[in-house]
């Protein structure tokens, strides 16, 4: 098996695991900073790319280091195209993750 074949593999199977509840919150964060690093979540039905949209204004993924082209062709910019103060810049994720609170403040 090839490697595209093994990731395309692994892609589906951790779809498989997000669609059955089996993904934790953080392993959900990460396949879908995967998904729009390499552009797949705007291409797939609409509700992935509602949660993507929802985690990237959360601070909690970042837009992808190339920009895309949505399902419906609408133009998602890049990370380096948005200002730093912006949802989906690497600078608002950083933000977001120094502010938000830790097991440590409860």
């Amino acid at each position: 098996m090839t490697s595209p074949e093994r990731a395309s593999e692994s892609f589906v199977d951790d779809i498989v695991r997000l669609e059955s509840g089996e993904l934790t919150e953080q392993e959900t964060i990460e396949l879908f900073q995967r998904m729009i690093d390499d552009g797949s979540v705007w291409k797939l039905q609409g509700s992935y790319g509602r949660l993507a949209s929802q985690l990237i204004q959360e601070g909690l993924c970042m837009l992808g280091p190339t920009s895309h082209t949505d399902y419906y062709g609408n133009a998602i910019p890049s990370r380096y195209d948005v200002s730093p103060e912006t949802p989906g810049s690497p600078q608002f994720v950083a933000d977001s993750v120094s502010s938000s609170p830790t097991s440590d403040d409860a």
